[in-house]
């Protein structure tokens, strides 16, 4: 048998005297993870056992990396996913019936530490400096097949969270900030779809729009505002269960999720209060501040609060909101409140 047909068919020559071949298991490619930060990126490569060989090389004439795994292969054969401004995509497929490539292909250049362990490699991921904008993703509660609150005359929540944010994100154009919607028209997004998306795209700032409802008294009125109740344990069980996560296997991952909001607490207190300011400069009643476990605060990466920014269930309101006056004065108090929260002029 030639040595390049035992090689591709991963047979190992142990006696050249009586000619015995090995027959070596592949490794298997079983996951793909990334943690990707502003100005870094960490990617983790889970094998099922320690591969031949591994070689992690410059892409040609474009930023990326390719990696290239002796001796595995791939379940699926082929995987392919796509990111966001940092990491273009990730594609994996086999070279050979015996080695599997993984290219990264990046949109910015980025200096690479790289660790390879007996079952996993990781890509830590620097990349090269830059001129960026912070990066705020305003969220227009509810959409639909999901109305949100009802209040007189057939007033959905859903609406008037659209009307809001739409409005702020254009108050917000002169200014130098990124301002992304998680929805742009009337269509149901899953709550944790949209701290997907808050994360995909590098938030530094995530503020979920909603509208209250009290129909046991319709006159109550005012604004409330919510950062996240962070419990260390609580939050680290809560992240391995939605995101499928093993406490042994997948340590480092969930303790950076756990380190990435408990750092993001002070700063989503800040905008809480910031915000809570312009309402009552606004003349706008403010309820209180106060922490909650709201999904959509718990799975975003970033600073994050949850406005409800009055009560849909007093007519009075609906009318405000219905001329358009309210409309225009919650999305100020937004601009005003973010121009001031990132210092911007």
């Amino acid at each position: 048998m030639s040595d390049l047909i035992a090689k591709l068919i991963n047979l190992k020559l142990i006696s050249k005297y009586s000619a015995v071949y090995l027959n070596l298991p592949l490794t298997q490619l079983t996951s793909i993870k990334t943690i990707i930060q502003k100005t870094d990126a960490r990617i983790i490569i889970e094998l099922s056992s320690s591969p031949e060989d591994v070689g992690i090389y410059p892409l040609v004439n474009k930023s990326g990396y390719l990696i290239k795994i002796k001796g595995a292969e791939i379940p699926d054969s082929y995987y392919y996913e796509e990111y966001n401004n940092k990491i273009n995509y990730i594609k994996a497929y086999h070279y050979s019936p015996t080695e599997v490539w993984i290219q990264v292909k990046l949109n910015n250049s980025a200096d690479i530490e790289e660790l390879i362990e007996e079952s996993r490699i990781i890509l830590d991921l620097s990349f090269k400096d830059k001129i960026t904008l912070p990066v705020l993703v305003l969220d227009p509660g509810h959409g639909g097949i999901d109305p949100g609150a009802v209040g007189p005359n057939k007033t959905f929540e859903k609406d008037i969270t659209l009307k809001v944010a739409k409005r702020a994100q254009e108050l917000l154009k002169p200014y130098s900030v990124d301002v992304y919607l998680t929805r742009t028209s009337d269509v149901y997004v899953d709550l944790h779809d949209r701290a997907v998306f808050s994360n995909e795209k590098v938030a530094d700032l995530f503020v979920s729009l909603h509208l209250n409802d009290y129909p046991q008294d319709t006159t109550v009125y005012g604004s409330e505002v919510y950062y996240f109740d962070f419990s260390e344990s609580a939050y680290a069980r809560r992240i391995a269960y939605r995101e499928n996560l093993d406490f042994n296997t997948d340590k480092t991952l969930i303790e950076t999720w756990v380190t990435d909001k408990e750092n993001s607490l002070d700063e989503s207190e800040k905008f809480a209060n910031i915000l809570g300011n312009y309402l009552n400069v606004n003349g706008v009643k403010l309820r209180g501040v106060y922490t909650a476990e709201f999904a959509v605060l718990a799975y975003t990466r970033s600073p994050a609060v949850l406005f409800e920014m009055e009560f849909i269930s007093n007519p009075k309101v609906v009318d405000e909101f219905t001329s358009g006056k309210y409309v225009d004065v919650f999305a100020e108090i937004i601009k005003n409140a973010v121009i001031d929260f990132f210092g911007l002029k």
